[in-house]
């Protein structure tokens, strides 16, 4: 749950940034940002447990459980974000 949880807090954190700013401004003001930071605790985290997994465990049995991370971050996402994934948040969706 590192990944997903880090992707969910770093989205969040860049939500609140100016569109307008540089990118050593931009990274300044993430880098005082507590849910930009817990992103990247959370994505350390996350690192150190897959590698222990991958350590401990064949390959074949901890690849699996790395790739439903995917689908934990969708299903964290609606429930933490504080915008709506609609056309108007400057995603585009095909068709």
């Amino acid at each position: 749950m590192g990944n997903p949880t880090a992707s969910v807090l770093q989205r969040e954190a860049t939500i609140t940034q100016d569109d307008n700013a540089s990118a050593l401004q931009l990274i300044l003001g993430l880098a005082r940002t507590p849910a930009w930071v817990g992103g990247i605790g959370a994505m350390a985290v996350g690192f150190l447990l897959q590698a222990a997994a991958l350590a401990t465990g064949p390959i074949s049995a901890v690849q699996p459980i790395l790739i439903v991370e995917l689908s934990f971050t969708l299903l964290l996402a609606p429930r933490c974000s504080t915008v709506a994934c609609t056309g108007g948040s400057g995603m585009r969706w095909p068709g």
